[in-house]
């Protein structure tokens, strides 16, 4: 059966000496006198009391690593690029957009199409073989030749147009199909982190490859004759006639955005304005600490006067900023009692009532926090004044300085 520790509460293994869990002697019914000559065992020997506290605060942090990650993996793992998602952020991306400039591929200005017949000299072979496919198409009516009246006698074909011709027109010029969208997402690739923008566009966004299928809603119904067809499609580089419709394809390229895949031209124009506005908030960073450097002493110099004074810049209380990890892990709520909140003085750290005699070495805006006795520690890292992060390894904790 466990003891419990008559000072803290907790549970400890049967025959424990000292508590695990804070340090303390553990206080069991007197063991029967022992008798004759026998030397009684000598005591365990007790955990280091600096060890205990240590992990104690380790165990702290480690509740905000445990919690954040296991958030960050429930709540927020990216959703697959599965073909579904992309051809909705595709369609809801380029709206009609797309479409109306994919169309203009589909229409034809190599003729004015727009007369009510056209005229084909003779000796024109490749306008005629056009032609040809044309009327076989029912467009026009076969030609007739005719003379022109006048002191040479000009010669010439004429087609006249049907009433086939009238449907697919516009202007001046012949469409083979009409109304087109993205029909599906093919060729998916890996995601990856990528500059949509280029090198210089601001921070790199998770991205997807993938090919667009477009496709045509109405297609010319005279194109499903081959003899039609073969000659037309050589004007429109890239399409083909795929089950009875007009079919191309185009690579794109998806990002994520708030959790949700993205892409079009408002996203990478969000993209680029995003860039932008970083380059500009990073080069007013800049010019700010250029004339702060000739007028003020900087944070490096600050951190050496502590340290001449004898302390250091973590003095002070500090709680997680359970706002910033939740802007990290993108967006979520986190409890605003993540971890016991860390008090720093000049020579020790104190959390959930214990303190914890530490000594402190500065090295930049970088400060490592080592307990008595230990030759590990934390090294937590400066935001400015009043923000810093832990680093834990796979994940930085932030704080914020308590007022």
């Amino acid at each position: 059966m466990a003891d419990f520790c008559t000072r803290c509460g907790a549970s400890n293994p049967p025959g424990n000496a000292f508590c695990e869990q804070c340090g303390a002697p553990m206080k069991r019914a007197a063991a029967a006198a022992p008798t004759g000559n026998a030397t009684p065992a000598p005591a365990a020997p007790a955990p280091a009391p600096a060890r205990r506290k240590w992990l104690a605060v380790g165990a702290g942090a480690a509740v905000a690593l445990v919690l954040a990650a296991g958030l960050a993996y429930k709540l927020l793992a990216d959703p697959a690029p599965t073909g579904d998602r992309l051809l909705a952020a595709a369609r809801a991306g380029h709206g009609a957009a797309l479409g109306r400039q994919v169309q203009q591929q589909l229409c034809l200005g190599n003729l004015n199409y727009g007369e009510a017949s056209l005229r084909v000299a003779p000796h024109d072979q490749h306008t005629q073989q056009w032609m040809a496919a044309l009327v076989a198409a029912q467009l026009y009516a076969a030609p007739v030749q005719v003379v022109q009246p006048g002191l040479f006698g000009t010669t010439f074909l004429r087609y006249d147009a049907t009433g086939q011709l009238a449907a697919w027109r516009e202007g001046r010029r012949l469409c083979l199909g009409r109304d087109v969208e993205v029909a599906a997402v093919e060729d998916i690739q890996p995601p990856r982190d990528e500059r949509l923008g280029g090198p210089d566009a601001g921070p790199a966004v998770r991205a997807v490859g993938a090919t667009l299928v477009l496709q045509a809603r109405q297609t010319a119904p005279w194109l499903a004759d081959a003899a039609v067809r073969e000659p037309l499609l050589q004007q429109l580089p890239g399409w083909t006639y795929q089950d009875g419709r007009l079919q191309a394809r185009q690579r794109e390229v998806f990002g994520l955005r708030q959790g949700q895949w993205a892409t079009g031209p408002a996203f990478k124009a969000e993209l680029a304005r995003q860039a932008a506005a970083s380059r500009a908030t990073a080069q007013a960073d800049q010019d700010g600490a250029d004339d702060h450097a000739s007028q003020a002493p900087g944070i490096l110099e600050r951190l050496a006067q502590l340290l001449r004074l004898g302390g250091h810049p973590l003095q002070g209380s500090w709680r997680v900023d359970v706002e910033a990890m939740g802007q990290a892990l993108g967006g979520v709520r986190l409890p605003p009692d993540l971890a016991p909140t860390l008090t720093f003085t000049r020579d020790s750290m104190q959390m959930a009532g214990e303190k914890l005699p530490c000594t402190f070495e500065v090295q930049g805006d970088r400060v490592r926090v080592i307990p008595e006795g230990q030759a590990q520690g934390l090294t937590f890292t400066l935001r400015g004044k009043d923000r810093m992060v832990a680093d834990m390894g796979l994940v930085e904790i932030a704080y914020r300085r308590v007022p």
